[in-house]
C-alpha cells in the first residue's frame, strides 16, 4: 500500500465564489503469481456536495524488478612529484573513483578523475562507459591440510633442540 496522496484544487466559480476540490488517492498493489493487481481508490470532495468515491481494479502482468547492483571501488590516490624547468618541485595529485552499475546484461562504469596541481584549480573528468556484463566467477581456492614437521637435533652444548616446521599449501 502506497501512502495516500491528497491534492487540493482551488478554483473560482462563475458567480465569483472560491471553490475547493479535494482529491484523495490511495493505491494498493498486490502480487498474485505472475500478475499484479493494482487497486486505485479515489475520493473527490467538493464544497456543498457529497464525497464521491471511485474504485478501479486493474490487473497487469508482473515482472519482478531486480534492484540495480551498484559497486563502488575504493578511491585511488596517486601523487606525482616532478621538478619544473625553473627547478621548483611540482606536486600533482590524481584521485580516481570507479562506480560500477549493472543494468540487465550491460554494465555501466563511471570513472571520476580529479587532478589537483599546486597553483591550479582542481580539474574533474567524468567518463561513463557501457560494456557488456559478464558475471565474475570467484576464483576457486583450495587449501590443503597443514603439515607439521618436528626436527629434533642436539646442539653444540649437548642439549636437545626441537625445531617445528609448519607448512600450509593454498592452491588457486
Amino acid at each position: 500500500e502506497l501512502p495516500e496522496e491528497v491534492r487540493v484544487v482551488e478554483s473560482i466559480s462563475e458567480d465569483g465564489k472560491p471553490k475547493k476540490k479535494k482529491i484523495r488517492t490511495r493505491v494498493i498493489k498486490k502480487v498474485k503469481g505472475d500478475k499484479q493487481e493494482v487497486t486505485k481508490i479515489e475520493t473527490v470532495e467538493e464544497d456543498d456536495k457529497v464525497p464521491e468515491t471511485t474504485v478501479t481494479v486493474e490487473e497487469v502482468p508482473y515482472n519482478e524488478e531486480k534492484p540495480e547492483e551498484i559497486q563502488e571501488l575504493p578511491e585511488e590516490v596517486r601523487v606525482v612529484e616532478s621538478i619544473s624547468e625553473d627547478g621548483k618541485p611540482k606536486k600533482k595529485k590524481i584521485r580516481t573513483r570507479v562506480i560500477k552499475k549493472v543494468k540487465g546484461d550491460k554494465q555501466e562504469v563511471t570513472k571520476i578523475e580529479t587532478v589537483e596541481e599546486d597553483d591550479k584549480v582542481p580539474e574533474t573528468t567524468v567518463t561513463v562507459e557501457e560494456v557488456p556484463y559478464e558475471e565474475e566467477k570467484p576464483e576457486e581456492i583450495q587449501e590443503l591440510p597443514e603439515e607439521v614437521r618436528v626436527i629434533e637435533s642436539i646442539s653444540e652444548d649437548g642439549k636437545p633442540k626441537k625445531k617445528k616446521i609448519r607448512t600450509r599449501v593454498i592452491k588457486k
